[in-house]
C-alpha cells in the first residue's frame, strides 16, 4: 500500500481539485450514516487535520473507488465545513497577484 498523500493539484498549473458537489458517501455529511467510524474518530481526526493546516482527500477520489490514474480532489464536504486551509489560501494569493501584476505589464 502507498502512503503517499494523493495530489489534489494539478502538476501542470497548479489548479487545486475540489468537488463540486459532496459526494453521497461523504463522512461529513450532517446525517451521519455513512460514518462506520469507531466513536469520537472522526472528531480525532478532523482536530488533527485541522491543528496541521492540512486537507481531507475524497474518498470517492481515490482508489479503489476510481481507477489508479484518476485525479484526486479535495473533499467538498471538508472545505464546506472549515474552509480552504491557508496554505491553499496563500497560493491562491500568490496566483492572483502574479496575474494581476502580469496584466498590468
Amino acid at each position: 500500500m502507498n502512503d503517499e498523500t494523493p495530489q489534489i493539484a494539478d502538476p501542470e498549473t497548479g489548479e487545486i481539485r475540489i468537488l463540486e458537489d459532496r459526494c453521497g458517501s461523504c463522512l461529513l455529511n450532517p446525517d451521519g450514516k455513512n460514518a462506520h467510524l469507531r466513536p469520537g474518530r472522526l472528531k480525532q481526526f478532523l482536530g488533527d487535520t485541522r491543528a496541521a493546516d492540512g486537507h481531507v482527500v475524497c474518498h470517492s477520489t481515490v482508489p479503489p473507488a476510481v481507477p489508479a490514474d484518476t485525479p484526486a480532489a479535495m473533499c467538498r464536504g471538508y472545505v464546506d465545513a472549515y474552509g480552504l486551509p491557508r496554505s491553499a489560501q496563500d497560493i491562491i494569493r500568490l496566483v492572483s497577484a502574479s496575474a494581476s501584476s502580469a496584466s498590468r505589464a
